[in-house]
């Protein structure tokens, strides 16, 4: 039979287990919450990349040598101006940011799209490295927002990519498929 006295110290372990534990999960929970704002980011760097590359693709490939911007998203979808299809991208992507998944568009004086960037406010874990005329200070960025993705006319050398290497194939090539065997890019432009 126990006595009055060994109950109260039996309680009080296991309270001080469950203390432990709470504590261990609400650590846990946090970590979690970290990777997967990283995973985001990824997205976002990787989706807002291949918008960026699907603008320069389109503005190379000017009907009778005459280069423009697209003026919607739609155009990266199907190229309204040649007569057979042709695809800069397959399908609109998402912004992984925010909960609407739109992109904030970015324009030229003429109405072109030169890129696109989050409408997100949060501040970020990381930092998109690819050079922007308007960067903030010390070049970090303090919000979502101020991570563009954009094609600048003129500003790269003709069939170069956007952006850095790949965040989510490390040591491929910028177009180059995370999931396709090593040495396999993505299908050519106009698919």
């Amino acid at each position: 039979m126990m006595r009055q006295w060994q109950r109260g110290y039996t309680y009080l372990g296991v309270l001080l287990l469950m203390m432990v534990l709470g504590m261990s999960l609400t650590g846990a929970s946090l970590v979690s919450g970290v990777m997967l704002q990283r995973e985001k980011e990824r997205e976002l760097v990787f989706a807002g990349e291949q918008y960026a590359n699907a603008i320069r693709r389109y503005y190379e490939a000017g009907a009778g040598g005459v280069s423009t911007l697209p003026k919607s998203v739609a155009d990266l979808l199907k190229d309204p101006r040649f007569p057979i299809v042709r695809r800069y991208l397959r399908r609109p992507l998402r912004d992984p940011i925010t909960p609407s998944g739109e992109w904030e568009l970015i324009r030229d004086e003429q109405g072109g799209i030169l890129g696109v960037r989050s409408r997100s406010e949060k501040t970020p874990l990381g930092n998109y490295s690819a050079v922007q005329e308007d960067e903030p200070a010390g070049g970090k960025k303090r919000t979502y927002r101020d991570w563009q993705f954009r094609y600048d006319p003129g500003s790269t050398a003709e069939g170069e990519e956007v952006g850095g290497s790949n965040p989510l194939f490390p040591g491929g090539p910028p177009g180059a498929s995370p999931f396709a065997p090593r040495g396999v890019n993505n299908p050519p432009d106009g698919f």
